[in-house]
């Protein structure tokens, strides 16, 4: 909803992934609080609560192209949308020539 009312290119993707993102189920550190990742839900072993995230931003993207969102605007607001507000968009944020190719596999990165 968010995406028809405002345009992809008004809506930045984020993710809160902590340092276990990407890595097994398992026994982690989250600073000096330990933390258990169990189906990729992450929370503290000392009480259990919710710890943080650990989904990566392109499965952020996969799930809101899921939702309905266009492949192409999903993309815009996780990569050129976010640049464009820290100001980075001469350094990142899209495929173009002199710019860092920040993207680990274009092809697969929504399909």
């Amino acid at each position: 909803m968010v995406f028809a009312l405002v345009g992809g290119e008004n809506v930045i993707l984020v993710t809160d992934s902590m340092a276990a993102t990407g890595l097994p189920d398992g026994d982690y550190d989250l600073g000096a609080a330990g933390v258990k990742v169990h189906n990729g839900e992450a929370r503290l072993r000392s009480n259990g609560a919710l710890a943080g995230g650990t989904a990566t931003l392109l499965e952020v993207a996969r799930r809101t192209v899921e939702a309905g969102v266009d492949a192409a605007s999903a993309v815009v607001s996780a990569t050129a949308v976010p640049a464009r507000i820290l100001g980075l968009q001469q350094e990142v944020g899209s495929l173009r020539s002199g710019l860092r190719a920040d993207i680990p596999a274009l092809p697969y990165c929504i399909m």
